[in-house]
């Protein structure tokens, strides 16, 4: 059965929390800068490209269900709560 793994980012908000009280997070600490600054941790430096990784898991399920796709082979029944849908057997 093939299908197609349409998933969103998210950061927990305890990292977010930890940032801004200027706590590491088990090892990894923020940085500000460029849009939402960058975390440090283990020789790596991560920045984010989207605001929406500061959503809650609540907000970031409705900004994906709020995300609509038209036309084409994608219109085929989705959950709720994912945008995932899955191709039967050809």
């Amino acid at each position: 059965m093939r299908s197609i793994d349409i998933h969103a980012h998210l950061v927990p908000q305890g990292v977010w929390q930890a940032a801004a009280a200027g706590r590491d997070w088990y090892g990894y600490r923020h940085e500000p800068g460029e849009g939402l600054g960058s975390f440090v941790g283990d020789g790596k430096r991560t920045a984010f490209s989207s605001p929406k990784v500061r959503f809650t898991t609540e907000e970031r399920l409705k900004d994906m269900d709020a995300q609509s796709c038209g036309g084409g082979p994608s219109d085929l029944p989705a959950s709720p709560r994912c945008r995932c849908r899955t191709w039967g057997r050809r």
